[in-house]
């Protein structure tokens, strides 16, 4: 059985998950307090692949939206 949905829905969708995050993760709200938590510094996401973390993140928002 074939289920119909919007293309648009699930891209606009997945976009709300970084423009979310965006504002979830900033420093001004929670990132300082994150990525204490988490053992990160910012010379350490500096030197992470950015590419893989949100090609990755990506793929896996429009599977979580369809």
């Amino acid at each position: 059985m074939d289920t119909p949905f919007n293309v648009w829905a699930v891209l606009i969708a997945a976009l709300s998950t970084f423009l979310i995050g965006g504002l979830w993760y900033c420093p001004a709200v929670f990132g300082k307090a994150w990525m204490r938590e988490n053992g990160l510094t910012e010379e350490g996401l500096k030197n992470s692949n950015m590419v893989k973390i949100f090609g990755l993140a990506s793929f896996l928002a429009v599977i979580a939206a369809g």
